[in-house]
């Protein structure tokens, strides 16, 4: 219990938790209801030394008890980094090996990787929005919890950073409905954490508990249960329970005070115990621990040596003294810590304010001079909080900016706003500083980007170029970033004001470039294609001849856009060289935008979704989620085309989670179309509706959204129910808003053509739609007008010229494998072939319901069908599937499948043989499987090969 100075004092910690079960049974209630996938955010609150992290600590080991997943950090008063806590509480999974490969984390990977550098991809385009870590975070605790759930525990939040704060409340408002408890604690001083969880608690996202203080029963129990049985004097517990004033961390300190008559020996505040404690201590011990607590409540004890001027080995001495004597504790990787936040701040308040500078004023030396604990940024911002204690704000604020500075050229967006947002506030004798921090803001929140908040910074540093009479390109410059963030927000007039004033001020050549690049872009999001052109033309050019190929790419990505509404081959050339001239100059993301760009022409030209799918993948790893889910949303509008629901459904569901979180508006609005595109293919008119209304809640009145909405989800739902007449309304609705947009490149445009030709309608019908820019350039679509040409040319008496435009058609739609399509519109020609003589309608019907029977739109199949037997053609019996394996459900296209594996085809084998794409192959397999009871395509060849004999 105690002994003299030289003595060792036993860590008093109460074996048992007194006068919290209320508050227990709260948090293991919380545990067990996330095991059942009712997850929550609860808020321990209470003054220091109240016992939040005690409880804390019995929460965590019930959950262990539960099997659950427990990921606990800290944050720390001073230099930290964003996320810190986070990337405490992921260090041991890090430690542990990759990250979890799950398809819901592959979106986020990057992001986790901002706040836990060993699983950063070394090709990324740096950190992430808060959000998008929360949602990383979100999906990473449920898979690390499997079926027993996750507990994350945040202690401090009062020092949490805003980043921090910003994830931790994403977490609390989506918990519900997960298997994770989210366990914060926090003082309830003024703070922007105590206004978060005010927040929080009145829209019911976190429950707070508020920690009270022991009664004098519970006290007198703690004391003896820190006792350890020995038998306290009646006078020893009234002055511990007068004198901590049922404070659960004084009961403690007040018990293990070393004297060797404990009712004497009690002080009369936690200051004099801690006092005490550091009079026993020697001289350089003494120093030792003075320095330390300059440093924060932990520390790295490397800088101490230069901070005391003591040596290694004498400084070690010290640290090992403190501990005797409780006031420090050891941590992982080599680091100390107070024993307690109070225990410092008694050590801060013994010091002099004079020599609390002083010491300050080393101790920022020596973390710039011999580094420390975590990252450059770590150190700068713990550097920074020493020269401000040190009463030199300004040499703080310039340290910010070039750290700042320094984040921006690595693309670390998020680090550099919190870097120079903290530069900005602390800039206030020094006018050039405060100027250089206010453009670096700019820059950083114009590329994240936030607008508002970037043109809120940007308006305080024209103000601060004007009054310095500030070179005009430097203000030309930050026009130009403000434009650029008003582009990525899509807000084209206001990025045409910015982009007019960094034109009238920009006197270098290389800048009025730039603005031309971006000015070419803007141009295109408003559908001014000719202005666009004529600005991305000088802009190549200058670009090329001045050597700067970031603005040569922008000018080329905009001159492909334009000329793939034309040309797909032109464009394709366009595309391939912006991206050699990325890769020759290392511009990751602008290589990823080109491939992306060339992905697309493949996808519109011959349904092949390689490229798109390696743009993709390189644009998860690389981090860059606002080009991952642009291409994401073309993959999953492909995969539906292509009659892969499941796929389309998986891509599009991802496509919309990512958009969603980063607001992302028009992506999302895709997304939710293409959902509701593979819903319609797959019959599910409720799923469809759901999603289009989604779509147009968050579209408004904008003429392509409710154009798809009409044309390419509920029309194809409408003919693939044999619904005709619903279709041609919903169709002719889709084309009155398309001829509302400059483009719109999609295949209700032609279908529509298609339609109304064979209900009788003349050329105009196809006409219309060749006035809708880009709609003709898109092979499916050319595909299909064709066969609208083709029934217009029998009619009008070439019946040989409309079988031959047919059969070319026909061609193209199975080169690009458009098998659902094929069928769809081969099915409406076969009406006025079968009735006008011409073309190969018996074929195409049969073929029709082959096809809709296998995928098991029974409407389509039936009308086929019936159209055979009116017209007097023979129907083909169904596919020759053995009645056992019919019995089993199987149809005619999966009975094929099976006896191509019993020749031991792989999945592409037999996608080529079949026309499908190895996806569909995949899909039929999988439902071999499930059909059959069986469990390999080994065994399903063998069944094949059995029933042939």
């Amino acid at each position: 219990m105690g002994g003299g100075p030289g003595g060792r004092v036993t860590r008093p910690l109460c074996p048992v938790l007194i006068g919290r079960d209320a508050e227990l049974h709260h948090l293991t209630t919380a545990l067990d209801e996330a095991a059942r996938d009712q997850g929550a955010a609860v808020i321990l609150r209470g003054e220091p030394g109240i016992g939040k992290t005690r409880l804390a600590r019995e929460t965590v080991d019930a959950a262990q008890v539960r099997g659950m997943r427990v990921l606990v950090g800290r944050n720390v008063q001073h230099g930290q980094a964003p996320y810190r806590p986070l990337t405490e509480a992921l260090f041991a999974t890090a430690r542990a090996g990759a990250l979890p490969d799950t398809p819901g984390l592959r979106p986020f990977r990057h992001a986790l990787g901002t706040i836990v550098p060993d699983w950063r991809d070394e090709n990324g385009a740096g950190d992430q929005s808060p959000v998008v870590i929360a949602e990383g975070v979100l999906r990473l605790a449920r898979a690390l919890g499997g079926d027993s759930g996750t507990l994350l525990v945040v202690e401090d939040l009062h020092w949490a950073d805003a980043d921090t704060l910003a994830v931790l409340e994403y977490l609390a408002d989506n918990v519900t409905g997960l298997p994770l408890v989210l366990l914060a604690t926090l003082r309830p001083d003024p703070s922007p954490a105590s206004d978060l969880v005010t927040r929080l608690e009145v829209r019911s996202a976190a429950s707070v508990i508020d920690l009270q203080r022991l009664g004098p029963t519970e006290v007198a129990a703690m004391a003896a249960a820190c006792a350890e049985g020995a038998e306290l004097p009646a006078e020893v517990v009234d002055a511990v329970g007068a004198r901590s004033e049922g404070l659960p961390l004084l009961v403690e300190e007040l018990i293990a005070v070393p004297a060797s008559g404990v009712s004497q020996a009690v002080p009369s505040t936690f200051a004099d115990a801690v006092v005490r404690r550091m009079e026993a201590l020697p001289a350089e011990a003494t120093l030792v621990v003075h320095c330390a607590a300059v440093l924060g409540r932990r520390f790295d004890w490397r800088l101490l040596p230069a901070v005391t001027s003591l040596s290694e080995d004498r400084v070690r001495d010290g640290l090992a003294e403190a501990v005797r004597v409780q006031l420090l504790i050891t941590g992982v990787d080599r680091d100390f810590r107070f024993r307690h936040t109070l225990t410092r701040d008694a050590v801060l308040s013994a010091l002099l304010p004079p020599a609390r500078v002083a010491l300050a004023r080393r101790a920022a030396q020596a973390v710039e001079r011999d580094g420390g604990p975590g990252s450059d940024d770590t150190r700068v911002m713990l550097a920074a909080d020493l020269w401000c204690a040190a009463g030199e704000p300004d040499v703080a604020a310039g340290r910010l900016v070039a750290a700042g500075r320094r984040a921006l050229d690595r693309g670390a967006l998020v680090m550099a706003e919190r870097l120079l947002e903290r530069a900005r506030t602390l800039a206030t004798g020094d006018e050039r500083i405060r100027t250089e921090a206010a453009e670096a803001l700019t820059e950083a929140l114009a590329l994240a980007p936030k607008l508002d908040d970037a043109l809120t910074a940007g308006a305080e540093a024209l103000a601060l170029l004007d009054a310095h009479r500030a070179p005009t390109d430097r203000r030309a410059r930050l026009h130009l970033l403000l434009a650029r963030a008003a582009d990525a927000a899509t807000r084209w007039p206001l990025a045409g004001e910015h982009l007019a004033q960094a034109a009238a001020l920009a006197a270098d050549e290389r800048l009025r470039t730039a603005v031309d690049a971006l000015a070419a872009h803007v141009a295109m999001g408003e559908r001014r294609h000719d202005d666009a052109e004529r600005l991305a033309t000088r802009a190549v050019d200058a670009a090329l001849r001045m050597d700067l190929p970031e603005v040569a790419c922008e000018a080329l990505e905009v001159l492909g856009r334009r000329e793939r509404l034309r040309d797909l081959g032109r464009a394709e050339v366009i595309f391939a060289r912006a991206r050699t001239l990325a890769d020759d100059r290392g511009l990751v993301l602008w290589s990823m935008r080109a491939l992306h760009e060339l992905g697309t022409i493949d996808m519109l030209r011959s349904s092949s979704p390689t490229r798109l799918e390696l743009a993709s993948d390189q644009a998860y790893r690389a981090g860059a989620l606002s080009l991952a889910a642009t291409v994401d949303l073309q993959l999953a509008g492909l995969h539906a085309y292509l009659f892969e629901i499941d796929a389309a459904l998986e891509v599009g569901t991802r496509t919309a989670e990512v958009a969603g979180a980063l607001g992302l508006t028009e992506v999302h609005v895709g997304a939710l179309l293409q959902l509701g595109f593979a819903h319609a293919i797959a019959g599910r008119r409720t799923e469809m509706e759901d999603a289009v209304e989604a779509a147009l809640r968050l579209a408004g009145e904008q003429p392509e959204p409710v154009a798809w909405a009409w044309g390419h989800v509920r029309a194809t739902a409408s003919l693939l129910a044999e619904d005709r007449a619903r279709a041609r309304e919903e169709l002719a609705v889709a084309l009155r808003w398309a001829q509302r947009s400059a483009a719109v490149t999609t295949t209700f445009t032609a279908l529509s053509a298609l339609l109304r030709v064979v209900d009788g309608a003349g050329q105009d019908a196809v006409d219309d739609v060749r006035d809708v820019t880009g709609a003709q350039v898109i092979t499916i679509n050319q595909a299909v007008l064709e066969l609208a040409e083709a029934a217009l040319a029998a009619r009008a008496g070439d019946r040989d010229g409309a079988g031959a435009r047919a059969a070319a058609a026909e061609s193209v739609l199975r080169r690009i494998r458009m098998d659902g399509w094929r069928h769809l519109t081969l099915r409406l020609l076969a009406e006025p072939a079968l009735d006008g003589g011409w073309g190969e309608p018996d074929r195409w019907l049969a073929e029709a319901m082959e096809f809709f029977s296998g995928t098991g739109h029974d409407r389509v199949a039936t009308a086929c069908r019936d159209l055979l037997r009116r017209s007097g053609r023979a129907v083909p019996r169904p596919s020759d599937v053995p009645e056992r394996l019919r019995s089993a459900g199987m149809t005619g296209r999966e009975a094929e499948v099976l006896g191509l594996l019993g020749e031991r085809l792989s999945n592409r084998e037999i996608a080529e043989r079949l026309y499908l794409s190895p996806r569909t192959v995949e899909k039929h397999v999988e439902r071999l499987l499930q059909k059959t009871g069986l469990r390999t395509r080994g065994e399903l060849g063998r069944l094949a090969r059995d029933t042939r004999t």
